[in-house]
């Protein structure tokens, strides 16, 4: 290339004067070594180590840099290793103290980033670009947990000079030194590839045997590393007391000691709370009784049981529209298509019908005298609007009579379960960074699982399923989390999580809040009451035929027994056997008595028959409460445009520096 510029120059003088010749010539030559120098590096890289008494480490790097706004635009940044791996495989983490940065020898802005297993010190200004030229960085920073303790003499291993990333590095010197009076042993300095064993030999002791120097003049190429492994006497530095290792310790063990107090607290914190306002009062005892409890409708049974409608009005909203049919307020035609509502008008009613509830009324508002309405998804926004009024209408009335949610302690515990693993995150200084996307997906599968469980536990609690049936619905749980169980290995591979018993605590944690999210709902005294006679009339309903007639004073089934009772066996679940109880009679009912089931006309059945009425009167239930659901329209979704190792001996095998590069 010098060659053909020379050449190029020379050609283009011959045509101009003699005396122009020879300054073109002149100029031409001043200009090559500028070219070469006009080249991007790290022009030399000192460090001076000093090793005290106590053995934290205090580190002085002076590093001179070529930047011409290529790599090097507005500073250079340096990685540290934070973790050290032991000759048994466990795991040391190290502490880095930057104390000064300075550039020209003026104090330069920096900030520190922590990465699992490294800490990145970023030199310079994001809004500055540096000036075309020299710069030199002067790092001072203290470091500990280097200096490692044998039988008869101690010693370090330290990466004197990273990889720069791109950027070669034109000479490296370097210095230990030890506190006076006390001697190095040896120091030897390695350099080259993560692994070589090429021992330099270009080093020396002082006199006095307390300071190692160290000088390279040959260009160290990108990707290549200087490690050194110095041996000293012992007692140059004081080995570390009883309280020093429990410090340690802890800081080895951050995470999962951490972890676990954080669970230990939110733990202590909800049972305390749980102690004070989450225990049911004493129940009453138990007993069959085939009157609803006093001013309780249907509706409202369903909600003081399931303590709140939760995302499901529709059951109690169906119960309440087959009371007021049975009351004489409506008629529900539709039985095998699409059902539908109509209101009852003035000259058709009965003038001894009972008092709409709460809810019923909020029902009886949406239509008019005579009207129609259609469980279809034309008629969506009416049925959105009813069950809205229904729902508001009864929890305005009886939010905390009959229980109450206590979501103020929950959400106490959600924000110290959070402030925790927030300050777990920081303390970490970036350890535990990629347990974040495990975590989330963990706490999704625990609320999916745990609404599953809840609602095989409801089932449990209605008596709605034999034994062989729950155990065919626990099925998909089992595969879930057999599935769960074979994909764990795979994600903390993936996510490459050292430390997976701190996801298994930190998701402990959050099915701790889940759990106590439910069991925080406590009924009042009140509401304690009613429970035990909606668990009485819940026994009665599913009692067989001859242990019913056995109750004394029990009533006789009969069409208005059977009709009074199945709006609430629709609200508790239990229209099936009571529905089934009542087809057993119609089967050996007399003429008269079916005759009188023959003259209700709120169900829309005539013509059909008698067979399987109960059934039928049951299935309508469901029915009403799929359509409702099915009709209201769905809401609309909103669019948008490396560690060291401590065995050394070998390039890049010590704690300090594990590169570097320009930004």
């Amino acid at each position: 290339m010098t060659r053909l510029i020379t050449t190029g120059f020379a050609a283009i003088a011959r045509t101009l004067l003699p005396g122009t010749y020879a300054l073109l010539l002149i100029v031409s030559l001043l200009a090559l070594p500028q070219q070469v120098q006009a080249r991007e590096s790290v022009v030399s890289f000192d460090t001076k180590i000093s090793i005290p008494k106590g053995g934290r480490l205090s580190v002085r790097d002076n590093i001179t840099v070529r930047a011409e706004r290529k790599q090097i635009r507005r500073g250079i940044y340096r990685d540290f290793s934070t973790v050290r791996e032991e000759a048994d495989g466990s795991l040391q983490k190290i502490s880095y103290k930057f104390r000064e940065v300075t550039r020209n020898g003026v104090p330069e802005k920096f900030r520190v980033e922590y990465f699992p297993g490294n800490v990145r010190l970023i030199i310079g200004d994001e809004n500055v670009l540096l000036p075309i030229g020299e710069h030199v960085y002067s790092i001072r920073y203290r470091v500990d947990r280097q200096v490692q303790f044998g039988a008869d003499m101690d010693f370090l291993i330290w990466n004197v000079a990273g990889d720069f990333e791109n950027l070669p590095i034109d000479s490296v010197t370097a210095s230990i030194r030890v506190r006076k009076r006390r001697k190095l042993i040896s120091a030897d300095f390695y350099a080259g590839a993560f692994g070589d064993e090429n021992s330099q030999s270009n080093h020396y002791l002082s006199e006095d045997k307390n300071i190692a120097f160290y000088a390279r003049q040959d260009v160290l190429p990108p990707g290549e590393i200087i490690t050194v492994r110095a041996e000293f006497e012992k007692g140059a530095v004081r080995e570390p007391d009883f309280r020093q290792l429990v410090l340690w310790y802890l800081r080895d063990h951050l995470e999962i000691v951490g972890s676990i107090l954080i669970l230990l607290l939110v733990s202590l914190y909800y049972m305390a709370v749980w102690l004070r306002v989450g225990r049911d009062p004493p129940g009453g005892v138990v007993v069959p009784d085939w009157t609803p409890p006093d001013g309780i409708s249907p509706a409202l049974a369903n909600y003081v049981q399931n303590r709140g409608f939760g995302g499901n009005p529709f059951r109690a909203l169906s119960s309440s529209l087959v009371n007021l049919a049975v009351g004489g307020f409506l008629t529900i035609s539709g039985f095998d298509k699409t059902p539908s509502i109509t209101r009852t008008a003035k000259t058709q009613a009965p003038q001894n019908r009972m008092t709409p509830a709460t809810g019923e009324a909020a029902l009886l508002s949406r239509l008019e005298q005579g009207e129609t309405l259609q469980f279809s998804k034309a008629k969506g926004k009416a049925i959105k609007s009813m069950v809205s009024k229904f729902r508001g209408a009864i929890e305005r009335e009886h939010g905390q009579v009959f229980f109450r949610i206590n979501r103020g302690y929950c959400i106490v515990g959600v924000a110290l379960s959070v402030l925790g693993v927030i300050a777990l995150l920081v303390l970490s200084q970036g350890s535990l960074v990629n347990l974040i996307p495990p975590l989330m997906a963990s706490i999704i599968f625990l609320i999916f699982v745990g609404v599953f469980l809840l609602r095989v536990i409801r089932s449990l609690q209605a008596h709605r399923r034999r034994w062989w049936q729950l155990i065919i619905s626990l099925i998909p749980l089992a595969g879930i989390l057999m599935g769960a169980v074979s994909v764990v290995p795979l994600i903390i591979d993936g996510f490459q999580i050292d430390n997976p018993l701190v996801l298994l605590v930190l998701s402990a944690v959050v099915a701790v809040n889940a759990l106590f999210f439910k069991l925080m709902q406590a009924p009042t005294p009140l509401g304690q009451q009613v429970l035990t006679k909606i668990e009485g009339l819940k026994t009665y309903l599913q009692l067989a035929e001859q242990d019913r007639l056995n109750l004394q004073g029990a009533p006789k089934m009969s069409p208005q027994h059977f009709e009074t009772l199945l709006p609430f066996a629709i609200a508790l679940e239990l229209e099936k056997p009571w529905s089934s109880a009542f087809d057993r009679w119609l089967e050996s009912a007399t003429v008269a008595e079916a005759a009188s089931m023959r003259s209700s006309n709120w169900y829309g059945h005539h013509g059909r028959g008698f067979n399987h009425l109960g059934r039928d009167l049951g299935r309508l239930s469901r029915t009403l409460e799929q359509d409702m659901r099915s009709s209201i329209p769905a809401p609309k979704s909103s669019r948008r445009s490396s560690g060291g190792r401590s065995s050394g001996g070998f390039a890049g095998g010590g704690g300090g520096s594990s590169g570097g590069g320009g930004w």
